[in-house]
C-alpha cells in the first residue's frame, strides 16, 4: 500500500490498517486465552501468560495509535472544510489565506475601507471558531496557531472498537393476563426471589411508585466463572450486577412501556433497552429490546460477545421463576 505523506486520506488508511493489525491480534489474544483455561483445568502452568500480555499491550497500542490518526484526519478534513467556506468573507474584508494563517492582503486594498471594518466585525462575531481567531487583529500580521484547525471539541480521543452496540432481544411469555403479571414482577418477594434463582452470591430489591407505574431495581453479585479469562481482567471475578426497570402507567388493555437499564459495577458495560408487557392470546408477553455496550478500546466487541449469553441466561431464568411463582398462585 502505497502513502503520500501529508495526506489525509493516507494517513486515515494508515490508521485503519493498524486497527485492522490490533483487531487481529486481539483474535489471537481469545486464542491464547482459550489455551490458558484449557491448562487451567488440568493444574497445569499457564504457558502463554506473558505472551499473552505482550499480545495484549501490542494490540492495544495499535487501536490506540490507530485511533489517533483517523481523529486526526476527521479533524483536519473538518477544520479545510471550514476555511474554504471562510474564504469568500476574507475576501470581503481584504484578507488571505496564507498557510494556516489569515493575513491582509498584499498591495493596494480592493475594498472601500468603511466595508472592510463592517466586513471584518461581522467575521468576528461569526459563531465559526475560525473567524474570531483569525480575524480579529489581522494588522497585527501575528502568527497565531488556530485552535479549530488543531483540536474538535470531543478531542482526540481513541475510538472503540464496538462502534455498534450488540443487539439484545428476548420475549418472555407468561400464562397469566397483564395485571396479574405486572403485579408479579412490581413485587419486592418476586423480585428477590429471581435473584436467588439466577445464582447471586448476595442481593439487595427494591420496589418504588413512580407515577403510575413504579420503578424496580435489584442488585445482585454473580460469579463470572464462564467468562474468559480476557473479560475477567476487566469486569473482575464477581460481577456486581444493577438491573434498573422503569414501569410507566397501564393502558386499557392493561399493556405498559418501560425501560430497562443493566449496568456492571466498575466496568464500562451496560445494556439499555425499551421493554412492553402487553396481552397476548390468553397470557402476557414481555418484550426486550436493547443494546449491549462495552465501551472498551479494542476488546469492546469480544467483551459484549462475551457478556451477551449471561444477559440472555438471566432473562431465561426470571422467566422461570415467574413461570414457578404463577403456578404457586393459581
Amino acid at each position: 500500500m502505497s502513502l503520500s505523506p501529508g495526506d489525509p486520506g493516507s494517513t486515515s488508511a494508515l490508521g485503519g490498517a493498524l486497527r485492522t493489525q490490533a483487531n487481529r491480534l486481539g483474535d489471537l489474544v481469545v486464542d491464547l486465552d482459550a489455551a490458558a483455561r484449557r491448562a487451567g483445568r488440568t493444574g497445569a502452568p499457564d504457558p502463554t501468560g506473558r505472551e499473552r500480555d505482550l499480545v495484549t499491550r501490542t494490540a492495544t497500542e495499535l487501536d490506540r495509535v490507530g485511533g489517533l490518526l483517523q481523529s486526526w484526519t476527521t479533524t483536519a478534513v473538518e477544520s479545510a472544510a471550514r476555511v474554504r467556506a471562510l474564504e469568500p468573507s476574507l475576501t470581503r474584508c481584504d484578507l488571505v489565506i496564507d498557510g494556516q494563517l489569515v493575513v491582509e492582503r498584499s498591495g493596494p486594498s480592493r475594498v472601500e475601507p468603511g466595508e472592510r471594518r463592517a466586513g471584518r466585525l461581522e467575521l468576528a462575531s461569526q459563531p465559526s471558531p475560525i473567524a474570531p481567531a483569525r480575524a480579529r487583529e489581522p494588522r497585527t500580521r501575528r502568527r497565531r496557531r488556530d485552535p479549530a484547525g488543531r483540536h474538535t471539541s470531543s478531542g482526540p480521543g481513541v475510538p472503540c472498537n464496538s462502534v455498534s452496540a450488540m443487539k439484545i432481544s428476548e420475549t418472555i411469555t407468561y400464562a397469566a393476563p397483564p395485571e396479574t403479571v405486572y403485579a408479579m414482577v412490581s413485587d419486592v418477594a418476586f423480585q428477590e426471589r429471581k435473584c436467588v434463582e439466577a445464582g447471586a452470591h448476595r442481593h439487595e430489591a427494591a420496589v418504588s411508585p413512580a407515577g403510575d407505574g413504579a420503578r424496580v431495581v435489584t442488585k445482585r453479585d454473580l460469579p463470572a466463572d464462564d467468562l474468559p479469562d480476557f473479560a475477567k481482567s476487566i469486569v473482575g471475578s464477581t460481577l456486581s450486577v444493577t438491573e434498573t426497570y422503569e414501569w410507566g402507567g397501564a393502558g386499557g388493555d392493561g399493556s405498559r412501556s418501560g425501560t430497562l437499564t443493566v449496568e456492571v459495577a466498575g466496568a464500562p458495560v451496560a445494556m439499555r433497552s425499551t421493554i412492553r408487557l402487553a396481552p397476548s392470546g390468553s397470557g402476557t408477553q414481555i418484550t426486550i429490546d436493547g443494546d449491549l455496550k462495552a465501551s472498551i478500546p479494542l476488546f469492546g466487541g469480544k467483551v459484549e460477545k462475551a457478556a451477551a449469553p449471561a444477559v440472555i441466561d438471566a432473562i431465561r431464568s426470571e422467566q422461570r421463576t415467574g413461570n414457578a411463582w404463577l403456578s404457586g398462585r393459581a
